[in-house]
């Protein structure tokens, strides 16, 4: 299955020793949205793809609704390749998720929601990891 993995960090091996295997190459998220703004796609079939700092690209922005769906719309821009790339790129936050109608972090008493970028995800768990996949069209 190709697609987004949205994992707490602490859910990953070292923080975790029964946790999830981290993707090998590490890629900040800004980085990451640069890359797929060129006109090749850039990551070759298999790519092991470990993206962190979404959180921070996210808060760090004046209107979060707006560059939450210009995320979201680059994302789904290269669905097609993602899904010939043929696996799932991890996207790790620091913050804790909550997940209930939809997936969430907070930030002191504010909720911060993901749906504006990832669409509608599930809840999945292997013995006592936790995170959250969708599909790379995102819905």
């Amino acid at each position: 299955m190709a697609g987004y993995m949205l994992i707490e960090q602490k859910m990953l091996k070292p923080y975790k020793a029964d946790g999830m295997p981290p993707n090998a190459q590490e890629m900040g998220f800004l980085d990451y949205l640069r890359e797929l703004r060129q006109e090749v796609f850039p990551f070759a079939r298999g790519a092991r793809l470990r993206i962190v700092g979404f959180e921070d690209a996210l808060l760090a922005a004046d209107d979060r609704e707006a560059i939450g769906a210009e995320f979201h719309r680059l994302l789904v821009a290269r669905a097609n390749e993602l899904e010939q790339m043929g696996s799932l790129v991890q996207i790790v936050f620091a913050w804790p998720l909550h997940f209930g109608d939809e997936l969430w972090f907070e930030r002191g008493r504010e909720r911060i929601t993901l749906r504006r970028v990832f669409g509608h995800v599930r809840q999945e768990q292997e013995g006592s990891v936790v995170y959250y996949l969708t599909g790379s069209n995102l819905t």
